[in-house]
């Protein structure tokens, strides 16, 4: 399981403008804890999970934040709300981690979610971004790129019984042909793996 602590939020924020913060997959909170605690000082922090129980449990921990909005959604609907009342000329960082719900958390396994959009949405959710933000001014950074692609991670490649749960097609193409002409796509390998997309035109 990987962290959006991993990164640092306040470079980030400092040269691509990011004004707000925006998670799918909230889990225990503690990628939405770093952000809020963060210096980056975003105006308002959103994250979206579908399992409630995890959801009311982020709210008791993180409610007294007035940026703090926690939605138990699944992460297509949240994120299209999201990106509607987030004005498009103020940048996000989106953090996308919504795959497998529930299953880092002993609420079910890897394969009881049976709708493959839900249980991998990544590409859903990009779609959903781009369409919404054409713009290309946010930063978007996925988890757990060893879904995709085999590689360097430093916690090792997929485990084989879960990858008949994972696309016939292991690759991350669909990355850039969803954010390539506005994102520069990088993969990284620490933990289980990163992708980021950074606005073109600008460099951290």
């Amino acid at each position: 399981m990987g962290t959006i602590a991993r990164f640092d939020l306040i470079s980030l924020s400092a040269a691509y403008g990011l004004l707000h913060f925006v998670e799918t997959g909230t889990g225990r909170g503690d990628g939405l804890a770093y952000a809020a605690a963060s210096e980056a000082r975003f105006r308002s922090l959103r994250s979206g999970e579908i399992e409630p129980a995890l959801a009311d449990a982020a709210r008791r921990r993180l409610g007294v934040d007035p940026r703090v909005r926690i939605e138990t959604a699944a992460s297509a609907a949240f994120l299209q709300e999201a990106c509607r009342a987030i004005p498009r000329d103020e940048p996000v960082l989106f953090w996308l981690d919504a795959h497998f719900p529930g299953a880092d958390f002993g609420i079910r396994s890897a394969a009881e979610t049976t709708d493959a959009t839900m249980r991998l949405p990544l590409a859903e959710e990009l779609g959903i971004i781009a369409a919404a933000r054409p713009e290309g001014a946010d930063v978007i950074v996925a988890d757990d790129l060893r879904i995709y692609v085999d590689g360097p991670f430093a916690h090792g490649n997929l485990p084989a019984n879960l990858r008949h749960l994972c696309p016939v097609r292991r690759d991350i193409g669909f990355v850039h042909a969803l954010m390539g002409a506005t994102h520069t796509v990088q993969e990284l390998y620490e933990h289980e793996g990163y992708v980021l997309m950074l606005p073109k035109g600008t460099t951290t």
